[in-house]
């Protein structure tokens, strides 16, 4: 199993002066949280494929990728 799959994610920090939050700030880290929990459903989708395929004893075989994966980002697909 990739180690990519396991790996600690760390949720962005928020903004510039983590105390204050401008609006803008906010919303932004928003899609960042979101895009980590996105990220961390991927991991979680892939890894209950790979244990599938582990305990079926199918090997050679390959899945599409899991519904969950589907939503990410160009730059979050290349860190997968």
């Amino acid at each position: 199993m990739p180690s990519s799959l396991t790996a600690s994610r760390l949720p962005p920090l928020p903004g510039n002066n983590p105390g204050r939050l401008s609006w803008g700030e906010s919303l932004e880290w928003n899609v960042g949280l979101l895009e980590t929990i996105r990220l961390d459903n991927c991991d979680k989708a892939l890894i209950r494929q790979i244990e599938q395929l582990r305990t079926s004893g199918e090997t050679g075989r390959t899945l599409p990728p899991p519904p969950e994966c589907s939503l990410l980002t160009k730059d979050a697909q290349k860190e997968h």
